[in-house]
């Protein structure tokens, strides 16, 4: 619906529409919080079994770190689809970072771990 078409409402329509469109996000939010919930937790093994902390996703995808932490909470997030998309990027990204950083450290003879980085 564009600006025009609100040019002409009175207040209390507007206050209906805007009532029922929360309405309506609410009713998502809870029809999908259990599913959401369990992807959150999947993402979230993934990440801490590979070691990476929500700062190193959040700095490749460009979100704040709560973003990070509400999505593995599986709590509401804006664009979900996005930060799963993104999400799963980073940690590939990570993933090949680290593994061009240990055949670096192998082909000088160095050892490496974590805290080398």
């Amino acid at each position: 619906m564009n600006l025009e078409a609100y040019e002409n409402i009175s207040d209390e329509e507007l206050g209906a529409k805007i009532r029922k469109s929360h309405q309506r996000h609410l009713e998502n939010v809870k029809a999908h919080s259990a599913i959401w919930q369990k992807e959150g937790q999947a993402y979230r093994n993934v990440r801490e079994n590979l070691k990476i902390s929500q700062s190193e996703i959040s700095e490749n995808i460009g979100a704040c770190v709560t973003v990070i932490s509400k999505f593995e909470q599986g709590k509401y997030v804006r664009s979900r689809n996005l930060v799963t998309h993104a999400y799963n990027l980073a940690i590939e990204h990570i993933q090949n970072e680290r593994n061009a950083i240990m055949e670096g450290a192998k082909k000088n003879g160095t050892k490496w771990n974590r805290l080398n980085c």
